[in-house]
């Protein structure tokens, strides 16, 4: 069907101009003097335009703003008319308030107010497609002395454009094996953290947790089963952990948890459980079931931390004391309360069976190869 049979058969041209709410924009093209080809460039621009008139209502629209309006483009508009019997009820496009056919778009009066020249503003569209995102700008018009004669709205979409964004936001965060956050984003997380519990004199504390025996796996496994330990490694400790919690693979085989408004006492017992489901746990691979430990030092935040460095080094020379003692065990840093020696270090080493005893007793049952 041509531009021009569609333009006729859904309310073509008017001499006096048209009120039709299918006018395609070629037949508005056709209402301009000679076709001139600032309208024939202005209907063909794949950005939706929309000219406005002194009041605000519409006074044109390219075939782009048009779709946005209809739903759809003006020939599947004519279609659905035409199936209804020709009972689609009419909605005047040009001559219309702007909210009438956009009614997505912010506020008009608070959109055109002032009208002044590059205001932009953000917005979004539920449509078939899901949910589209557009930024959009307004440019004043005036006249040769100067007065106001209407505005036009350019209506940029950036759907693809937030969507690539937000995919390389999280790809900047996110541990690509294991999907927790990484050592980047658990920093940020922890900075954000340690400066409110200092503001608020809150309570702050961090996990410092190495899988044991980790090198021998993938020596005699191979990385493909080491990777698939990690996981299932990441996915265990998650589950042991509140909404508030932040788990993050920091590198290689070690992980770091933080857990805001926690004491000493109450962080102990979040490793412990840490440590407990960890020892439940057998990974089946193709090289058969793998069980691993890991050993975990805790941290809480004290006066004497200048900075979070200060507060992850003290949980990371707790962790470096549980492999001391043996592994498959927490230790907690000194921090003036709960602060674990050896002999309670012992007592929480845990694995399926039970508590198992300390360094110089029996070795654990589930542990990954010697």
């Amino acid at each position: 069907m041509s531009a021009s049979t569609v333009g006729d058969r859904i309310g073509g041209p008017r001499s006096t101009g048209s009120d039709s709410a299918f006018d395609s924009p070629q037949v508005m093209c056709a209402n301009t003097s000679e076709h001139d080809e600032y309208f024939v460039v202005f209907h063909r621009l794949p950005t939706p335009v929309i000219l406005l008139d002194e009041r605000g209502t519409i006074r044109s629209l390219n075939h782009e703003a048009l779709k946005l309006a209809l739903g759809s483009s003006p020939e599947d508009a004519l279609a659905r008319r035409e199936r209804a019997g020709g009972e689609l009820p009419a909605c005047s496009v040009r001559g219309c308030a702007l909210r009438a056919c956009f009614p997505w778009l912010p506020e008009t009066n608070g959109l055109l107010a002032n009208q002044a020249e590059g205001r932009r503003f953000e917005c979004t569209l539920q449509d078939e497609q899901g949910q589209r995102c557009f930024d959009g700008h307004v440019l004043r018009l005036s006249g040769s002395t100067g007065e106001p004669t209407g505005s036009v709205i350019v209506l940029d979409d950036v759907t693809e454009h937030r969507a690539l964004v937000e995919r390389l936001d999280r790809l900047a965060r996110t541990d690509c094996l294991t999907e927790t956050n990484n050592r980047r984003r658990f920093r940020e997380l922890a900075q954000q953290e340690t400066l409110r519990a200092w503001r608020y004199s809150r309570n702050l504390s961090v996990l410092a947790i190495d899988v044991d025996h980790f090198k021998e796996v993938n020596d005699r496994y191979g990385h493909a089963t080491g990777d698939e330990l990690l996981v299932e490694l990441a996915h265990t400790m998650s589950a042991t952990l509140r909404v508030s919690d932040t788990l993050a693979r920091m590198g290689g085989e070690e992980f770091a948890i933080l857990l805001p408004e926690t004491d000493n006492e109450s962080a102990v017992a979040a490793a412990g459980r840490v440590l407990a489901r960890v020892g439940q746990l057998i990974v089946h691979t193709l090289n058969g079931p793998l069980c691993a430990t890991v050993s975990i030092g805790v941290a809480t935040l004290t006066a004497r931390d200048r900075s979070l460095d200060d507060l992850l080094n003290r949980a990371d020379t707790a962790m470096y004391r549980a492999k001391a003692l043996g592994r498959n065990c927490v230790v907690a840093a000194p921090s003036g309360c709960g602060a674990l020696d050896a002999s309670s270090a012992a007592r929480l080493r845990i694995n399926a069976s039970g508590p198992v005893p300390g360094p110089g007793g029996n070795a654990d049952r589930r542990r990954a190869p010697p």
